[in-house]
């Protein structure tokens, strides 16, 4: 498109700024996403090597290599050798899920994760994960129950968020987070915080920092809430304030990679991609298979003109977490710079197959299909754009170039 902005998540809250798009993190671990390449979930695992007891133990630690590697297909043999051998092993059933799902393999994801919820039924972050699968099905109802059941952690918090979203029914959430704080105690910080995180996504800045506040008076060790007041003030462009919120979030919480990422989100916006990419790393080194980190990473060195390493970054990412729409619009845009039109097309329409209410990604195709003076396509993209974002200007000035070009 015209302007040279890429997406940038912060995990909690997505910023799908005019320029640069970064997004900060939130949640406790991110959730396993299908991968781009499909496998058949019927192909049978390889013959388990016999002899030892501890063979189950090895192939779990080489399968959470492959997966560590984005090698997701192998990790997937791996680690269903591993859960034949020893099924009441939970870490083996967990992996299983987790890449199952990248592949795409929802009722084999699902299958796994119920096994282990089995043995731990209060397992949150299993409940997260098998609500992410639900979700993927489009299972709406059974998406919101399993990430209601992961709360109080931050992702599924967020996950329920962006269900409530895409249904259009964040008004639905807004007023059932609104009667639980009212009927919690005074110095809950919890209910507070969650519904700070939906008038977040309303983009109702100024009452989410206000419900923040609250949140970290009541517990200022309360570091997800520092990281979430965080992503609002680097989403109404107050940088340095986000960073010493991730600071803070980081003094409590030393391992919080959605942190780290969060204060490379922040640089980026503040023009300094450099010493973001410092950042990123760390958040990288915390969690190696934290796929959000690799787009912004990629972003970092989209803005200092290496957008080699940003696409190969950008494909990283995805086999991690495919899940992300903005990662497919930053893929897409590089491609679209540099002339590699079908490529950027195949990003696009893989982003909006995922997320199909996704406003940037029909804004940037529409404009793939004005450049190909395809205008029809072009007018109806950008009406989908600007149904799912009237806040867009750019929708509204795309269309009105399309249907002049195309004498409507």
């Amino acid at each position: 498109m015209n302007d040279r902005h890429r997406a940038i998540v912060a995990v909690a809250a997505s910023l799908f700024a005019a320029g640069l798009a970064a997004a900060p993190a939130f949640a406790d671990s991110p959730s396993p996403a299908p991968a781009s390449t499909v496998s058949s979930a019927t192909s049978a695992p390889k013959p388990a090597p016999s002899g030892s007891p501890q063979s189950a133990a090895s192939l779990l630690a080489q399968a959470q290599l492959d997966a560590a590697s984005g090698r997701n297909q192998q990790a997937r043999d791996e680690a269903a050798q591993a859960v034949a051998l020893d099924p009441t092993n939970i870490d083996a059933q967990r992996l299983l899920g987790d890449v199952e799902y990248r592949l795409e393999h929802y009722a084999a994801a699902e299958a796994a994760y119920k096994a282990v919820l089995a043995r731990t039924p209060g397992d949150r972050d299993v409940h997260n994960r098998l609500g992410g699968v639900y979700s993927a099905e489009g299972r709406i109802d059974d998406a919101i129950t399993q990430f209601k059941l992961s709360l109080p952690s931050q992702e599924g918090m967020i996950n329920l968020v962006e269900v409530y979203k895409e249904e259009g029914r964040l008004k639905e959430l807004e007023a059932q987070d609104e009667l639980d704080m009212d009927r919690s105690p005074s110095d809950d910080p919890i209910s507070r915080f969650e519904l700070a995180t939906v008038l977040d996504a309303e983009k109702r800045y100024s009452e989410a920092i206000s419900l923040y506040d609250q949140a970290i008076d009541i517990r200022p060790s309360f570091w997800e809430a520092h990281n979430g007041l965080g992503i609002v003030f680097g989403e109404v462009g107050r940088y340095d304030d986000a960073i010493t919120q991730y600071k803070m979030a980081i003094n409590v919480q030393p391992n919080c990679f959605q942190c780290y990422m969060n204060w490379g989100v922040e640089l980026i916006n503040s023009g300094n991609p450099k010493a973001a990419i410092d950042r990123i790393q760390k958040s990288l080194t915390i969690d190696s298979q934290f796929g959000m980190a690799y787009m912004n990473l990629g972003v970092a060195y989209d803005a200092t003109g290496d957008s080699q390493k940003a696409i190969e970054l950008y494909e990283q990412a995805i086999s991690f977490d495919p899940h992300v729409p903005q990662v497919y619009y930053n893929l897409g845009s590089d491609y679209f710079e540099h002339g590699f039109m079908n490529l950027a097309y195949a990003a696009y329409i893989k982003g909006i197959a995922i997320n199909p209410h996704d406003a940037i990604l029909h804004l940037a195709l529409g404009y793939y299909y004005q450049n190909r003076h395809l205008y029809d396509q072009a007018i109806e993209q950008y009406k989908l754009a600007m149904t799912y974002d009237p806040t867009d200007p750019r929708a509204k000035e795309y269309l009105t170039q399309a249907e002049s070009l195309s004498g409507h």
